[in-house]
């Protein structure tokens, strides 16, 4: 999908400036959603995977319908394959669910719940072929054919989740949206797509099918320093490029909260701001500037939005908190996940696939990294090398190892 310069610029800028405003010394985390694509012919045994070309078994048009090679999209995908030529079954585990596919029949199993499917799937040359519609379907994607290609095309709102944001509120049927972690909800209009979450549900960007309008909702811890007014300075402050057209302070059911409608040369925006005694929430609606913001349906949107929400089964949840108040982090590429408090922010640099960061309050802070070990090294070797490392870099009469012993965590050293 791409994206307007108009409505994006706004986006980064704006969430720049807030950051700035309401959460200093906090990293902003990359913000770029994440889009799967496999290209081919019809036929064609190269397929461009990501920008990158890709032999594999050739694509097949049978009874209708293009077949490809399962693997080309889950590699795609980042998901894992496992196949049984033997009991001529596949299954694909993809953002922790697994889906079943057996050769000769129409249908999928997907987490133990039966799916029909539009056509089977068959076994050509040790490959699992399956129609390239069904693949969509099942994994939450779209089929575009442009010029004699037939292109398989994913967004991910974020890929180290375990829920897939994006095919969830493309595919829902519920009037509303929310998080039940920080206890947000609002409308949900149907040509509304979730484009971009963060890991920790702390900034969701919507946007309209045609682009024509967008949401973000961002949501911040709250400072002592934090206060209506200051808050107020420091928006109008950011505005300086702006025309502002209108800004008070209202109350609605008891709750105040700040109300901006400005505008440059491509768009207009609606903002409202929301105190908690912890957080601060931030709506944004953006239109373009040949729509009408005024419109019914803008304002609608805006004053459905609320801090509750309802679990009575019209709410689709974002949140992917479990029971035991975890966050599960997940990089299927290199294939490691971790259990991580809810709060917890990721920074990464998406040119460096190998370690991540996240950061929390109070300054806590830690990293994952992974390096392929070199001829030679071991556990023991690489511990002396981390240790001499931090004698260097700590002074050494404030810095001491405190305990060291070799574990086992899920079978690895």
């Amino acid at each position: 999908m791409k994206k307007s310069v108009a409505i994006f610029s706004f986006i980064l800028c704006f969430l720049l400036a807030q950051f700035g405003a309401f959460a200093s010394d906090t990293p902003i985390e990359d913000k770029s959603s994440t889009e799967i694509s496999v290209s081919f012919k019809a036929g064609s045994d190269t397929y461009l995977v990501n920008g990158k070309n890709v032999k594999a078994e050739p694509s097949a048009q049978t009874g209708g319908k293009t077949f490809v090679p399962v693997k080309v999209i889950t590699d795609a995908l980042g998901a894992s394959l496992k196949v049984d030529l033997k009991t001529k079954i596949a299954v694909i585990t993809y953002n922790s669910v697994d889906i079943t596919l057996t050769e000769k029949k129409k249908e999928a199993i997907i987490s133990g719940k039966k799916v029909t499917i539009d056509a089977a799937p068959y076994i050509k040359n040790n490959s699992f072929m399956a129609s390239i519609s069904s693949l969509a379907d099942i994994l939450g994607a779209d089929v575009k054919t442009s010029d004699g290609k037939i292109t398989f095309l994913k967004e991910i709102a974020n890929p180290n989740s375990i829920k897939d944001f994006s095919a969830l509120i493309k595919d829902t049927n519920k009037s509303k949206v929310g998080d039940s972690y920080y206890k947000w909800s609002m409308q949900l209009p149907d040509d509304l797509r979730l484009e971009y979450r963060n890991f920790n549900g702390t900034t969701n960007e919507f946007v309209a099918a045609d682009e024509s309008y967008f949401i973000s909702i961002s949501i911040y811890d709250r400072n002592k320093e934090n206060d209506m007014d200051s808050i107020a300075n420091d928006i109008l402050d950011e505005l300086y490029d702006y025309t502002l057209i209108d800004y008070e302070i209202k109350r609605k059911n008891g709750t105040e909260f700040l109300d901006f409608v400005y505008r440059n040369s491509y768009s207009t925006y609606q903002e409202r701001v929301f105190l908690t005694n912890t957080k601060i929430y931030d709506i944004v609606i953006g239109t373009k500037n040949n729509v009408s913001y005024s419109d019914e349906k803008y304002g609608n949107i805006m004053e459905s939005f609320k801090l509750t929400f309802s679990r009575d089964g019209s709410t689709e949840d974002l949140s992917d908190v479990n029971a035991d108040g975890f966050r599960k982090y997940q990089e299927t590429g290199l294939n490691w996940s971790i259990n991580l408090l809810p709060d917890l922010r990721e920074s990464k640099d998406n040119n460096i696939q190998n370690r991540v960061y996240f950061y929390g309050k109070n300054d806590f802070s830690f990293s994952v990294k992974i390096y392929s070990l070199d001829k030679g090294e071991t556990l023991e070797s690489l511990t002396e090398n981390y240790e001499k490392e931090d004698s260097d870099y700590f002074n050494p009469e404030l810095y001491k190892i405190l305990k060291k012993e070799n574990v086992v965590i899920n079978g690895v050293k």
